[in-house]
């Protein structure tokens, strides 16, 4: 992406969104970083709040351009689960099925033992469509060798379109299991 590109697309973006007039808060709130080679590259990132017992780590949601969240204590453990929320603009209208399965696709070229395992949809609310639902077993990668992934759409009032990626990413099963409530929260209000 060429430096023009990325300021005209901030451009429109921020004008598309102060003429949708004053909201409480961004859907999705918007980027743009140096990205090497004199580019200039946008991000988005989710607007929510951590949920109940997890907090958000700015550090590491910046430095991986994504909304991250750890359990909220002082120590983490290298059992500890990571909930975060990759957001990704949809500029070439891709629909939801070809969004998750190149997103799989590209995962399982990157961890060549990774399973992928495709579970039932989660139905949102407001007629905001489906989630679909996948579980990842990552021998390779013992930090994340268990993972629970939704991929959704979500369109502003603006009409922008994005897609969502909601993770749950564990060393065991047993914390991906125990942080399961709090992603589904997580998707109810997305």
């Amino acid at each position: 992406m060429n430096m023009s590109r990325p300021a005209l697309f901030l451009a429109l973006a921020l004008g598309a969104h102060a003429a949708a007039g004053p909201v409480a808060a961004a859907d999705v709130k918007r980027f743009i970083e140096p990205c090497g080679s004199g580019k200039l590259c946008p991000w988005f990132q989710a607007d929510i709040p951590a949920p109940a017992g997890f907090r958000v780590d700015p550090d590491f949601s910046r430095g991986n351009r994504l909304l991250a969240f750890f359990p909220d204590r002082a120590k983490l453990g290298p059992d500890d689960p990571l909930i975060y929320i990759r957001t990704s603009y949809n500029d070439d209208n891709r629909n939801l099925d070809t969004q998750a399965s190149t997103s799989n696709a590209r995962w399982k070229e990157m961890v060549k033992d990774a399973k992928v395992e495709r579970l039932a949809d989660i139905e949102r609310a407001d007629g905001k469509g489906k989630w679909q639902i996948f579980r990842y077993t990552n021998p390779s990668r013992p930090r994340q060798a268990h993972e629970m992934l939704a991929f959704g759409e979500h369109v502003e009032a603006s009409g922008q379109k994005f897609f969502y990626m909601v993770t749950i990413s564990a060393a065991n099963e047993t914390a991906v299991n125990a942080a399961l409530p709090a992603w589904k929260g997580i998707l109810g209000k997305l």
